[in-house]
């Protein structure tokens, strides 16, 4: 059974591997089928900009979508949010301090009156919601534990 999802310009396809000699035959036909309706469309799927990525399976795939080649990653970015294939969050957690910091650091050389103020209206403004875009599913653990206080 294969998977196609839509998002404004963001198209993921996706089957589970069981057999690679024949679901690998099958994803490919399934990216032909998708690239022949994006044809139909006028749409030009973007092979250079596509990725795979495995997850719990590390068998390369010799996959094309319009001629080109597609790599697996380590991991990949879905709707701004970095994927790893081994379901870890450290890629996302380094990339969203980056631009959180890159905010911070421009939001203290824009200010005019450098007060705490001022700084922390623009930061909650800007920066926080870089922090918490998809704050639940890349925080917390996969296996959540509920304690509860029995007397």
């Amino acid at each position: 059974m294969n998977v196609c999802r839509l998002f404004a310009d963001d198209v993921k396809i996706y089957r589970p591997i069981v057999y690679p000699e024949i679901d690998f035959g099958l994803l490919q036909k399934d990216l032909d089928n998708l690239n022949l309706w994006a044809r139909g469309w006028q749409l030009k799927l973007a092979g250079e900009k596509s990725q795979i990525s495995h997850v719990k399976f590390k068998q390369e795939a010799f996959l094309r979508l319009n001629g080109v080649r597609l790599f697996s990653r380590d991991y990949v970015r879905d709707l701004g949010v970095f994927v790893s294939s081994n379901m870890k969050w450290k890629e996302h957690g380094f990339q969203v301090a980056k631009k959180a910091s890159f905010v911070a650091n421009n939001i203290l050389r824009g200010l005019s009156h450098r007060c705490l103020q001022h700084f922390t209206l623009a930061f909650t403004c800007y920066g926080r919601p870089i922090l918490e875009y998809c704050f639940p599913l890349w925080f917390f653990p996969v296996t959540v534990r509920i304690v509860e206080n029995v007397q």
